[in-house]
């Protein structure tokens, strides 16, 4: 089990770049960063969703 308690739990997305750069060494999740909106959206969806029009 990880740090976050929850076994499920390995990637996580974040609009923070700097709480992404210590994620993994501090909570032992990997991080996608993404918008809020994208943050939102994967968190309803318990999936990371991407909006690829948002990173061109």
């Amino acid at each position: 089990m990880g740090l976050t308690g929850d076994p499920g739990v390995g990637v996580v997305t974040s609009n923070s770049g700097k709480w992404a750069s210590y994620a993994l060494a501090n909570i032992g999740v990997e991080v996608v960063l993404g918008s809020l909106a994208e943050c939102v959206a994967s968190a309803r969806e318990g999936k990371v969703c991407r909006d690829e029009r948002l990173w061109r």
